[in-house]
């Protein structure tokens, strides 16, 4: 992943991801700042894209009802990562009101 970061290396195609629920969230939040990959694409509460006339959202992490759910946005610790209200009533509104 270094090599793209730095953009000695691209993807030939475009790539649409998610982060899963056991990532390093330091690794994520890198990948937040830096959307300038070439040719990838996070989907998260704040980017979605469309492709001939397709909408792609999605959201990293993992659903956790109870105390964990209402923390802040990419909350967790030790390789987990999950997904609060906020970020979801962000795509929501994303997916509902972006034309």
């Amino acid at each position: 992943m270094p090599d793209y970061l730095v953009g000695t290396k691209k993807f030939s195609v475009p790539i649409y991801t998610v982060w899963g629920n056991h990532e390093d969230i330091s690794v994520v939040e890198k990948l937040k700042e830096r959307t300038n990959i070439h040719n990838l694409f996070l989907l998260d509460e704040q980017n979605t894209y469309e492709i001939e006339g397709i909408r792609l959202c999605g959201i990293g992490g993992n659903f956790l009802p109870g105390k964990k759910l209402f923390q802040k946005p990419l909350a967790g610790g030790g390789g987990k990562i999950w997904s609060t209200p906020e970020e979801y009533g962000t795509l929501l509104k994303k997916v509902l009101y972006q034309s």
